[in-house]
This record gives structure tokens, C-alpha cells and sequence, in this order.
């Protein structure tokens, strides 16, 4: 019998003939591939083996995970199978994920757990379930001991920008919008990619009026995280053509300058003990004019605010309620650019040059 994985996905009819114990007598040229050399019947391991297969495959669709990445994750499994001569659930959907994260692709809660609700009703004849919480240590405990015992690699900053494309999706944002978002989201903590991408993705949201409330963008991330970690405190932005970086500024603060010349456009900030409100954020593009007053720089493009350069700070909240402070700085491509939700072609001609609240 050959385990290769090719690249077809498998016709999932072969399975039913092959499940009477009957050998075809033929190659079956689809993926998963077993080539059968006579008419013997199949023997237990060889039925076993199928039926892993079948199972990482249905994982892989249904998580949406390409070819490559579900033979690798065919791979993954029949290698731990070799050394636990038994599967779980858990052990299967841990090996679709240990493939993607190698090749760079993030993986949402929901899709986790849809996986493992498929795989387990297909063996239970009720509709019992696992409790949430127990299912994903289970699978994060496979995925661990996959990760130390196959030598998995993971390609972090680019499960960061998968996350970030998924979290786009769901707040509408636009193809060009998301550079800055990869941007800002690769700047925050590398060692985290869903927290990061949840943070950039969820400032960008309220910054471009998509979204006020970037808890759902918290609850899509694998493994789970009861409340959202990354709480903005502080954010300041360069805008416009030019190479000015975004200059720091203190706590409950959003500031936004020229680019080109450094001008202050517009500045709120919130003394103690009020906290930052995320319209300090969202209303920040209605203060801003055309080009800036001082030098003429060009900070608009139709609907677009063009961003040079963002400085954000984050208070951490940690599992154990400690809250530390996350600095994030990033300079963009030139002429990076954002789409604001509910604006006309061009801002307004007239705007506030410093709007400063004590």
C-alpha cells in the first residue's frame, strides 16, 4: 500500500466500495492514493489509515485550507498516527493546523471547532458535544506536542497578514486598506498574530468608520481569548506625502500631523481619570482638510487619507489582570492609503487646523 499524498482531493465514493472489505484490484489514482497490487482484502491499519485520511481531508475543506496545506496535513497525521497507533479527534484538527501555521495561514475559533463538532458527530449516534473550553485544550495540547515532536516551523508575520485579511473580510474593508493594516499589525508583537492582527485591524476599523466594537474581531482568533488584550491608549498618526514619522504623544492622547511639514492637524486628549473614547479615533478624519494649511501637502486622495507613519500604544491586560504597556511604531509604503466609510469623493474644504480638548 502507498500513503502518497497527491493532488486531487479524494472521490469520497471509493471509500463505501473499499468499506465491504473488497480490494478493487486497481490503483486509485485520487487524493488520498492507496495502490493495491491484488485482491486481498484490506487489513485493519490499511482501513484505519483510510479513514484518517478521509477525516484530515473533510478537516481541510471545511477549514478551507488549500491542497498543499491538506496533504501536508495528511502527512502530519499519518506521522503521529505511526507513533500513537490511534487517532483523536483533537490529534486530526491539530494536524490541519500545525500544517497551516508551517505554511503561514491562520485559522479562525469558529473553524476549529466546526471541525471538531464533524469529526465527533460522525463517530457519536446522539448530538453530545464537548464543552468549548475542553475541546481547545485538547486540540492546542496535540498541537503542541505536533509542534516540539515534528520540528513545525511557524511562519508568524505571515499568519499575521492571514489574519488580518480574514478580520478585513469581516469588517468590509477594502484590498489597498489592509497594507497598513499588515503594517501596523507586524509592528505590534510578532510572538502573538491573532492579538496583533486584532488590534491593528480593529484601530484601522474605527479610524476608517467601519466599526465601533472590535470584540467580534477578538472572538474569531485561535486559541480562544475570553475578552479582547490589546485596549488602545494612545495613538498618533502622519498623514499625507511626505517622510515626517508620527511624533509621540502621551496616554488617552490621538494626534495627527503633516508628513511633509510636521504641522499639528488635529489633537484630542483626555486627562485622568477620563478614559480615551474610540470617537477620539473615528472622528479624527472630519478634522482634516484637503491639503495641509502650513506647507501644502497633499493628505487626501478622493475619499482615501494617505498615512505615512502610525505610533499606537496598547495597555496589555494579562491573565493574570496585570496590564502592561504595548508600543507599536510603523512606517508605511509611500502613498499607503485608507478608505473613510461615509464620505463624499473629497473631505471637506474647511476644516479645523488644531482641535485640542482639556
Amino acid at each position: 500500500m502507498s500513503d502518497d499524498i497527491l493532488d486531487e482531493p479524494p472521490l469520497l465514493d471509493w471509500y463505501e466500495n473499499i468499506r465491504q472489505g473488497k480490494s478493487p484490484g486497481y490503483t486509485i489514482t485520487r487524493w488520498p492514493s492507496i495502490t493495491v497490487f491484488d485482491k486481498r482484502t484490506l487489513t485493519g491499519e490499511e482501513k484505519q489509515k483510510l479513514r484518517i485520511l478521509s477525516a484530515v481531508y473533510a478537516v481541510a475543506r471545511l477549514m478551507e485550507l488549500d491542497r498543499e496545506t491538506g496533504a501536508e496535513a495528511a502527512r502530519i497525521a499519518l506521522r503521529l498516527y505511526g507513533q500513537l497507533h490511534g487517532l483523536r479527534a483533537s490529534d486530526i484538527v491539530a494536524a490541519a493546523i500545525a500544517a497551516a501555521m508551517e505554511r503561514g495561514i491562520a485559522v479562525t475559533r469558529e473553524s476549529v471547532e466546526r471541525a471538531y463538532e464533524l469529526l465527533t458527530s460522525a463517530s457519536r449516534s446522539g448530538s453530545a458535544s464537548t464543552p468549548t473550553d475542553e475541546l481547545h485544550i485538547k486540540v492546542e495540547r496535540s498541537l503542541m506536542r505536533i509542534i516540539m515532536d515534528f520540528n513545525i516551523k511557524v511562519k508568524k508575520e505571515d499568519i499575521i497578514a492571514s489574519y488580518v485579511n480574514i478580520m478585513a473580510n469581516a469588517i468590509g474593508a477594502d484590498d489597498i486598506s489592509r497594507i497598513p493594516m499588515i503594517a501596523l499589525a507586524r509592528a505590534i508583537d510578532t510572538s502573538r498574530p491573532g492579538y496583533s492582527a486584532a488590534a491593528a485591524v480593529g484601530f484601522f476599523g474605527k479610524l476608517m468608520r467601519l466599526s465601533d466594537d472590535d470584540e467580534p474581531l477578538w472572538r474569531m482568533i485561535w486559541p480562544p481569548v475570553k475578552r479582547k488584550r490589546f485596549v488602545l491608549d494612545s495613538a498618533s498618526l502622519s498623514v499625507g506625502t511626505g517622510d515626517v514619522e508620527a511624533p509621540d504623544v502621551g496616554p488617552r492622547t490621538v494626534t495627527v500631523v503633516c508628513a511633509r511639514c510636521g504641522a499639528v492637524l488635529h489633537s484630542v486628549k483626555y486627562k485622568p481619570p477620563s478614559p480615551m473614547h474610540i470617537l477620539s479615533v473615528r472622528q479624527a478624519p472630519l478634522f482634516l482638510p484637503s491639503v495641509c494649511p502650513r506647507c501644502g501637502a497633499r493628505i487626501w486622495d478622493g475619499n482615501r487619507l494617505i498615512v505615512r507613519s502610525v505610533k499606537v500604544t496598547f495597555n496589555y491586560r494579562q491573565g493574570n489582570n496585570k496590564v502592561k504597556k504595548i508600543k507599536a511604531s510603523a512606517m508605511m509604503p509611500l502613498e499607503s492609503s485608507i478608505a473613510i466609510n461615509g464620505l463624499a469623493s473629497s473631505p471637506p474644504k474647511k476644516a479645523r487646523f488644531s482641535a485640542v480638548k482639556t
